[in-house]
């Protein structure tokens, strides 16, 4: 296919507010909008005439010297047609690296700029696949692109992996989507010739991070697959004095040997960022996974710090994962919340291994009647429990005390917890509180539910979290559905609730993601679901009784927090959560426009300390008004709604 036919069909959608200059995403970068007589003579540099707003250009018009088109910044001949225009393609390559927490890892940002100012046709020049997939993640995080529709919960059922082809854009296509697309076909034609492979693979991956905020899960599987598959041609999973025994002195590989120290580290970035997606995309599945520990030679990534200023410790000081001691060694020198998640992800590796091995390993053997009992299974539930005892003090808490956060550490935290679920899930008797898997349930609950309260008493954006963290809050709600369940099944009501005012900061934590992605959504519709198969089930009765509790007048007398006798998390007493501004209205899980106003998350958020019912927008089914200025918990419905419309359905949050 020609640029000329790629451009007629898939050239992007309009763009709003367009006007210079671009806000800037974070913090005040340094503006690339300058006026005509401070343009830079490169055509193909990010500065455009600020004087007018870009919905102006090409100003048809005149001017009275004669000149065509006065106006119009000019571009360099070579300058991709499917790209966007320079000063807005900085600005989404800014905002890029200002708000996904991976994006100074994958790349290094001051080449990666300064590459941008070369010509078009130079062969420093970024490939365009890794300009389109860029695009369409930052597309996420500015306003200066507009915002597609969402889908409701109707129109996104949970098993629907196959939304569109991964090569076929779909008919108004967003702007995200449309360079999503086109940086698969730039890098499809850019593997043929085996050229730029390495910035291949980074398209390809941060095209996976594209695809999993908007919860296409199978293009996830196929690009993250990719990656992990080519991966070891280009000789990133292994270290050069650890590759297989050979006559050669160094392996052949698709791509030359690094320049220097920030192109060697930026590779072993590329591979830790390939194996983090893989375990944590793969856990969630019965299916094998691509990368064998046992296969993986390289060292762990060094410091941000050291990466950005090309610094790289010798090589006899680096880490790998058959080193002594791995897990619970962290030098400080080579320690930071990226090294820390990439060894967080090998508890996940161990856990999925266990879980899909067991069976194939133990499954003949007479003597292995319950697999807690084997050492294999011991040895990796004390190695997930001293797991974070190990770290160093700085690394303890995600969230300082100033409220800052930091993503990818809390990523990292939430891990052991997640582990410990997985591992334990399938052999626990929740209804048992003497069970040993039980036990460990639930200090893992109360470990990964702590970090979300933390998180839930700041002000800050989960947007701005990896994507991948739905997935483990997902597990936890999970689970806590299964204690929900066991609770209404035994008819201890108190106690349901108390264990629903739980989930229900679950699901504001992902509706607050699902403002902006199809992910939040579609794990909430997940939960929903697997409400459906727990708690309905042969409790037709027990359930009535409780969604009449949850549903009807003013606040239950439930003592502000109660201990609960399994020891279920218990919400601090002390939080006060900060309601983003960008939460408007919940009104997208009914399709109505005007439902709740802040006023009422605050108090929602009350109740949730007391206890009391929580979410009550099945009033909105009834067509009754919500007061500003009353308590959620006040509020009367009647009792004969329908039963999906009252707990854990998808119309509530």
């Amino acid at each position: 296919m020609t640029d000329m036919q790629m451009q007629t069909m898939f050239y992007p959608p309009p763009i709003v507010q367009l006007h210079g200059p671009f806000p800037s995403p974070m913090t005040s970068h340094s503006s690339f909008i300058s006026t005509p007589e401070q343009s830079s003579p490169n055509a193909f540099s990010p500065e455009i005439n600020a004087q007018a707003p870009m919905e102006s250009l090409p100003n048809t018009n005149l001017d009275p010297n004669g000149d065509l088109f006065p106006e119009l910044p000019l571009l360099h001949p070579a300058w991709p047609p499917l790209l966007p225009p320079p000063a807005l393609l900085h600005h989404l390559v800014d905002t890029f690296f200002a708000c996904c927490p991976f994006a100074n890892r994958i790349l290094h940002r001051g080449r990666t700029i300064a590459s941008m100012m070369y010509p078009p046709d130079s062969p420093e020049f970024p490939l365009p696949a890794l300009l389109h997939a860029i695009c369409a993640v930052a597309s996420f995080y500015t306003s200066v692109i507009e915002q597609p529709h969402l889908p409701g919960f109707n129109e996104l059922p949970p098993d629907d992996f196959f939304p569109t082809p991964l090569r076929t854009v779909k008919p108004n296509a967003s702007f995200g989507e449309s360079h999503a697309h086109l940086s698969t076909l730039s890098a499809s034609k850019a593997i043929q010739s085996g050229q730029r492979m390495l910035q291949v693979m980074q398209s390809t991956l941060i095209l996976s991070w594209f695809h999993y905020s908007s919860g296409t899960a199978v293009n996830v599987w196929i690009l993250v697959g990719k990656a992990c598959r080519i991966s070891g041609p280009l000789g990133i999973t292994i270290a050069d004095a650890y590759g297989p025994l050979s006559r050669y002195n160094r392996m052949p590989t698709l791509i030359p040997p690094p320049k220097d120290h920030i192109d060697a580290e930026q590779r072993r970035n590329l591979f830790w960022l390939i194996y983090i997606s893989e375990r944590f995309h793969m856990s969630g599945t019965c299916w094998p996974m691509l990368l064998d520990d046992e296969d993986i030679s390289q060292y762990l990534p060094v410091t941000e710090d050291d990466f950005n200023n090309g610094r790289a410790p010798p090589e006899e000081c680096r880490q790998r994962l058959a080193s002594p001691n791995v897990l619970f060694n962290h030098p400080p020198e080579l320690t930071d919340s990226f090294s820390l998640l990439a060894k967080a992800s090998v508890l996940l590796a161990k856990v999925k291994v266990f879980n899909i091995r067991f069976k194939t390993k133990y499954a003949d053997d007479p003597t292995i009647d319950d697999p807690r009992n084997t050492s294999e299974f011991q040895q990796l539930d004390d190695l997930i429990k001293n797991f974070r005892s190990h770290w160093p003090k700085q690394y303890k808490d995600p969230i300082d005390q100033e409220g800052k956060v930091d993503p990818i550490l809390y990523l990292a935290c939430l891990v052991p917890s997640c582990a410990t679920l997985m591992l334990h899930d399938p052999h626990a008797d929740l209804s048992s509180p003497t069970c040993p898997s039980t036990i460990r349930i639930t200090e893992a609950l109360n470990s990964g539910m702590d970090l979300v309260y933390k998180l839930l008493a700041t002000s800050f954006d989960v947007m701005l979290l990896d994507h991948v963290t739905s997935f483990c809050w997902t597990i936890l709600g999970a689970t806590l559905i299964r204690f929900l369940a066991i609770r209404i099944k035994t008819e201890s009501y108190a106690e349901a609730i108390a264990v629903k005012s739980q989930l229900d900061v679950i699901r504001l934590m992902l509706f607050r993601l699902g403002e902006r992605t199809v992910i939040g959504r579609r794990q909430i519709k997940l939960l929903n679901e697997h409400f459906e198969v727990e708690c309905r089930s042969g409790m037709s009765d027990q359930l009535d009784t409780f969604c009449a509790m949850t549903t009807s007048g003013g606040t239950l007398n439930i003592p502000k927090n109660k201990p609960l006798p399994s020891g279920l998390p218990q919400l601090p007493p002390n939080i006060a959560p900060s309601i983003p501004s960008y939460i408007g209205n919940p009104g997208w899980l009914l399709g109505q426009s005007e439902l709740v106003t802040p006023r009422h998350w605050e108090n929602l958020v009350k109740d949730i300390r007391s206890g009391a019912a929580l979410f009550h927008f099945v009033a909105s089914r009834q067509n009754m008004a919500f007061d500003p200025h009353a308590s959620i918990s006040t509020i009367k419905v009647d009792a004969s709604v329908e039963m999906d419309d009252m707990i854990v359905s998808e119309r509530s949050v």
